[in-house]
């Protein structure tokens, strides 16, 4: 009987091996070109840089976050206001990425707001950057952040 079932699971490992490597076979296939007269409408390079910008800043800021609020967990409350400005600045970020992503006619004004959550962000873990690694590089990181707002605006 142990002879059988063994069988059995192997040629099931087998068939799932052969099944998976057809599907990844599939997806690494180049896509086919849109037809004739269909056009990807992409972001403007301006909107690219500040994608890349915001989704390192959002990146950075969610591993801040998670770092302070364990240490809050374990009692150090010298970090409350930099999880707040993380957190506000992750929210601002989010939004305007997708805004500037869409080519939203609302991309511009909300990117000054994101500015502006982000170098209150950066204040708040400049604060904290000697001590903790996550806070120094979210505060990088919203500083770059902020000047790709500026440009993006301009």
């Amino acid at each position: 009987m142990e002879r059988r079932h063994f069988l059995g699971q192997a040629g099931a490992a087998a068939l799932a091996t052969f099944a998976g490597g057809q599907v990844l076979a599939q997806a690494a296939k180049p896509a086919a070109k849109p037809a004739a007269g269909h056009q990807h409408h992409h972001a403007s390079p301006k909107a690219e840089l500040l994608i890349d910008a915001l989704t390192d800043c959002i990146n950075k800021g969610e591993a801040c976050l998670a770092h302070c609020l364990i240490l809050m967990g374990d009692g150090d409350k010298s970090v409350a206001g930099c999880a707040t400005s993380v957190s506000e600045m992750i929210a601002l970020c989010e939004g305007l990425r997708k805004l500037a992503a869409q080519g939203s006619k609302r991309a511009k004004e909300v990117a000054r707001i994101a500015k502006a959550a982000c170098l209150d962000c950066e204040k708040e873990c400049r604060k904290h950057e000697a001590k903790h690694a996550e806070c120094r590089a979210c505060a990088k990181s919203c500083a770059d952040c902020a000047k790709e707002c500026d440009k993006f605006v301009a």
